[in-house]
């Protein structure tokens, strides 16, 4: 096994916290668990295989693929004995509401390879490093909510007007501008 992990310090952040960020590529049949985390821990597969056990669900997982443990989940994962995977993780505190799409165990999300690749930069930051962190997790949260357009166009439209309305009132606006 070849692993690295990123040291971060626990800053405490309210909205998105990061708790561990790293990379590995696996040995065949390395597993890891059974196990329960208090974080939300994302793994994305870059290449090869392997399965992912939450509960009494099995998901064969693959390159491109988004494996998700959520906060107190029992799981399991194991690499293939033939394709080992490797992979990228991000383990972060969530006090936001997260996208319906992190509520799915297994995302294919080949959009995600690029995001994911750019928090090995991580390792080479000294300063600010969780501020980085904390900006990937975002961009991944933004990237998953693009990618499923659950929400209906019509509760969009009255969030954004709503918010319009409460963050210009003050400077006298109309009801041309909030439509």
């Amino acid at each position: 096994n070849m692993q690295y992990s990123v040291a971060i310090a626990n800053q405490h952040f309210h909205d998105i916290n990061p708790r561990t960020c790293g990379w590995e590529e696996c040995s065949p049949s390395h597993h890891f668990g059974p196990a329960v985390r208090s974080y939300w821990l994302l793994h994305y597969v870059m290449e090869g295989e392997g399965i992912f056990r939450v509960g009494d669900r099995e998901y064969e997982v693959h390159g491109s693929q988004l494996f998700i443990i959520r906060p107190g989940e029992l799981t399991y994962y194991e690499a293939s004995s033939q394709k080992p995977w490797k992979y990228i993780w991000i383990g972060f505190d969530c006090g936001v509401e997260v996208p319906s799409g992190l509520r799915e165990h297994v995302i294919t999300l080949p959009q995600g390879k690029m995001l994911f690749e750019s928090l090995q930069k991580a390792e080479q930051m000294t300063d600010g490093r969780e501020a980085f962190l904390c900006g990937k997790i975002w961009e991944l949260i933004y990237l998953i909510s693009a990618t499923r357009k659950k929400a209906g166009r019509k509760e969009l439209y009255i969030r954004q007007a709503k918010n319009y309305m409460e963050s210009e009132y003050m400077v006298g606006i109309s009801v041309g501008e909030v439509a």
